[in-house]
């Protein structure tokens, strides 16, 4: 069901390895893959000081959390929030575009 309306979230478990990711975030990082960290392909920009943590990313539940993977030569910028979920936590996010040049 939150693959559905979260396509570019994914979890995480306490070690921040990813479980499970959602179809369109595979389409813009093919190289993403279960059982690898977090960290190796999203890099926290917001909370500042918020690194790849389950203690500290649990106080941050329901704030507002900014990502930014590389594609490339640019940078994708994602925006959503963290969820508790069993076992870990749900990374809600979706692309976050700030000007036109970024759609293309």
């Amino acid at each position: 069901m939150l693959n559905s309306l979260f396509p570019f979230g994914f979890e995480v478990d306490q070690n921040c390895t990813i479980v499970q990711f959602g179809p369109s975030l595979k389409k813009l990082l093919p190289h993403i893959d279960a059982n690898q960290l977090a960290s190796l392909h999203f890099q926290i920009k917001a909370p500042v000081g918020l690194s790849w943590n389950m203690s500290e990313m649990l106080s941050f539940s329901g704030h507002v959390l900014i990502l930014e993977a590389s594609l490339g030569t640019r940078p994708l910028t994602m925006r959503g929030q963290i969820l508790p979920s069993v076992g870990g936590l749900q990374i809600l996010v979706s692309p976050w575009f700030t000007s036109e040049e970024e759609l293309s």
